[in-house]
């Protein structure tokens, strides 16, 4: 397009002539702008999916035990565990700490446990009832005192593998 003296702003806003050196070639359409990065949250999202896709289904039910959801599919594990991922982390760490702890300090833990947050105990409980352990039964026992020391008991007869899976989900779950 050539300026002259009649040249009119409209004229300027017309688009402009292409510039292709070989006629062959077809025009290139504009470059799409980048994809932003995705937020932080996105990410840690999409990473715990992909972590819970690769559990076994052992730690899976490990895990869906420890945060009350029905199914051990991943999407729905992964949508509950996003949901949920403190309280998971919390009876997790629970239990991690019991069956670690000297003797007479976990049972003095998990009475403080069973009298100050029930719903973390009883998740926790389930989870002595689903690994190996010394429970014998999922009824968790009447009073702060005699379910902290019956889950004392039974977190400390964990055996190495069980205490393991424990520490492996609480560290997939980004401790």
């Amino acid at each position: 397009m050539t300026l002259s003296t009649d040249t009119k702003p409209s004229d300027l806003e017309s688009t402009p002539e292409p510039t292709a050196t070989n006629a062959s070639e077809p025009a290139r359409p504009p470059s799409r702008p980048r994809a932003k990065k995705p937020s932080s949250g996105i990410q840690h999202n999409v990473e715990l999916t992909l972590r819970i896709s690769a559990m076994n289904e052992t730690t899976r039910a490990l895990l869906a035990t420890a945060i009350g959801c029905n199914s051990n599919a991943v999407v729905d594990l992964a949508v509950d565990t996003l949901s949920h991922e403190s309280d998971a982390r919390a009876v997790l760490t629970s239990v991690n700490d019991i069956c670690t702890a000297d003797p007479m300090e976990a049972g003095i833990l998990a009475t403080v446990l069973a009298s100050e947050n029930k719903a973390i105990f009883k998740s926790a409980w389930r989870i002595l009832v689903l690994l190996p352990s010394d429970l014998t039964t999922a009824a968790v026992p009447a009073g702060s005192a005699n379910a902290g020391l019956a889950f004392a008991k039974a977190a400390q007869s964990l055996d190495e593998p069980s205490r393991k899976a424990v520490a492996r989900l609480l560290k997939d779950l980004g401790e």
